[in-house]
């Protein structure tokens, strides 16, 4: 009889929460939380366990646009380069224990496999002294990303324990040599079914938010055209508002300029009031646009 052990680790992968690109230099600095979670599931043979530990890096800013400069600066990106608000990595690794009997047989005696994940999310340095609006706003979006990460990580998890449930089906091989090509194949196999898995997840969420952001770029669009159709209006106010100034300066006007100038100041006003309306609501839409990265 031959007792055989058998190590297995793979490479780190990483997968992100997508976030858009602006950016000024702040500092950051990164946080890993003490207390990871650990779970471990046994059937005798297999045990599968999974360790979860989260770490954040500092995010500064009492506005919108600085809050996501400062998660620009922090510098996350994806496997393929792609900025991130949030990260999550995994690495899978196992000790197999094996035995022999002759040349004909190689059994499993024992299958011990660990799933690392480390997630990466943003964390406020000074969040209980945001405004109130945008202290919930930053909450949402935590929430948000920690969600996006968690289902990252869920798939990940059910990929891992089907992995274990196929080597575990299998009592024995004719070889252990056969044993490491069939459990080489069946990794590769998990990894690009997984793989699969959290691209389709990524595709879905694109989706949902070019959906969420659709409407909302519509109206921002519509509003810009607006607002370029009210400049040549009151580009042509303003140009007749100066020309009947320079050429009465003490403004006593005679009729019909009289009028005309009164009637100009009245439509100018009440056409200025209503062009920064338009511009205070696309620039709630451009700041509802950046808490949908």
């Amino acid at each position: 009889m031959r007792a055989g052990l058998l190590l297995g680790s793979f490479a780190t992968l990483l997968l992100a929460a997508c976030f858009g690109d602006t950016g000024s230099v702040v500092d950051a600095t990164l946080t890993l939380t003490p207390s990871p979670t650990v779970a471990a599931t046994s059937t005798g043979v297999v045990t599968l366990s999974t360790d979860t530990r989260t770490e954040y890096y500092s995010v500064r800013g009492a506005s919108a646009s600085a809050i996501f400069d400062s998660i620009e600066a922090a510098g996350l990106t994806d496997s393929d380069g792609a900025p991130a608000s949030g990260l999550i990595q995994f690495e899978l690794s196992w000790v197999i224990r094996t035995s022999s009997i002759g040349s004909f047989s190689c059994r499993v005696t024992g299958l011990d496999v660990e799933l690392q994940l480390l997630v990466t999310l943003p964390r406020h340095v000074s969040e209980a002294a945001l405004p109130a609006l945008l202290r919930l706003r930053w909450r949402q979006f935590v929430q948000s990303a920690r969600q996006h990460e968690q289902r990252h990580a869920d798939i990940e998890t059910v990929q891992a324990e089907a992995l274990v449930r196929s080597v575990e089906a299998i009592s024995s091989w004719s070889t252990c040599d056969r044993f490491d090509q069939d459990l080489e194949q069946r990794y590769e196999a998990y990894r690009r079914e997984t793989d699969e898995l959290q691209d389709a997840f990524h595709a879905e969420e694109e989706a949902n938010l070019r959906a969420a952001q659709a409407p909302i770029q519509a109206t921002i669009e519509r509003n810009d055209a607006t607002l370029a159709r009210l400049d040549v209006t009151l580009a042509g106010w303003d140009a007749r508002i100066n020309a009947i100034q320079a050429e009465y300066p003490d403004l006593v006007l005679p009729e019909p300029e009289s009028t005309e100038y009164e009637g100009l100041i009245t439509s100018y006003k009440g056409l200025i009031n209503s062009y920064n309306e338009i511009v205070s609501e696309t620039n709630a839409l451009n700041l509802e646009l950046l808490w949908l990265r």
